[in-house]
């Protein structure tokens, strides 16, 4: 399968749909694991299935997925992929233990799904690449997955401004993943906006409109494979505004100021002395 990605949208999560094309197979007991990672390993005698995997599983058994792709990008060194394992809406909350997942032959994870797992680093750009899965405890794959590529942004922690006294009221849990790169000294924190959003319009009707754009993905055994853009709400943000000029200069930022306070944003304007209230 071929996946062609256009980094130019900015202010979407590209969403890649990625349950086709799987092969699996199971074996009774355990074995070497370069074997089944390996690029060159033989596995037209593997079963090609869709995710989810659903059949009656054996405590014995240890299972291998295994799925090959084709990943073309334009370069952006600021872009993450991460792959995305979860359950749909109507659904039982499953949780798979034990699994190990490797890309290019490389270890990427090791724990319980479901998870989004970042996959940056070590795709292989306008090559083939290869996702292996092993569930050592005999539970199938049960999940859909995705490739989700979020729209870049930065931002900044004031730790002054911290107020360890704050309130205490329980806030809806966040499906996130945070990675360290030791070779830039960044903290990369990817939050899924997607289960948040499935949440929130959980009893409501989608409607189809001009926010919602379905785009083809290039494939070979894939022609139904769609990209989802969907604009996301824009978190809280801590925002400071430096402005020069007269006090007429600033009127227009002090209105732009109060509107964003509306929406729950904290801003704060460094400006002449008389708008320290604004």
């Amino acid at each position: 399968m071929t996946t062609i990605i256009d980094n130019d949208s900015k202010e979407s999560t590209n969403i890649i749909l990625f349950d086709h094309d799987w092969k699996y197979t199971y074996l009774t007991n355990s074995s070497s694991n370069e074997e089944f990672i390996s690029m060159n390993c033989d596995d037209h005698q593997w079963k090609k299935i869709n995710l989810p995997h659903y059949e009656i599983t054996y405590d014995s058994l240890i299972y291998w997925y295994r799925k090959k792709f084709e990943w073309k990008q334009k370069s952006d060194f600021q872009q993450h992929i991460y792959l995305n394992f979860y359950s749909n809406e109507d659904e039982d909350n499953r949780q798979i233990y034990s699994i190990v997942i490797w890309l290019n032959e490389t270890m990427i994870y090791s724990g319980n799904l479901p998870k989004s797992i970042q996959l940056t680093k070590y795709l292989r750009i306008n090559s083939d690449n290869i996702l292996a899965v092993c569930s050592t405890q005999g539970y199938t794959l049960s999940l859909h997955t995705r490739i989700l590529i979020p729209h870049v942004c930065s931002g900044s922690i004031k730790y002054d401004d911290y107020n360890g006294n704050g309130s205490g009221r329980r806030l809806q849990t966040l499906d996130y993943t945070a990675s360290f790169d030791d070779s830039d000294g960044l903290i990369d924190i990817f939050i899924d906006p997607l289960r948040k959003m499935k949440t929130a319009t959980q009893h409501e009707q989608v409607d189809v409109n001009e926010d919602w754009e379905c785009i083809h993905v290039v494939g070979t055994q894939q022609p139904e494979t769609e990209t989802i853009l969907k604009t996301r709400p824009i978190p809280r943000l801590a925002i400071l505004m430096l402005i020069v000029g007269t006090r007429g200069d600033v009127q227009p930022f002090i209105a732009l100021a109060k509107a964003l306070l509306s929406h729950g944003h904290r801003v704060r304007l460094a400006t002449h002395e008389v708008f320290r209230t604004f």
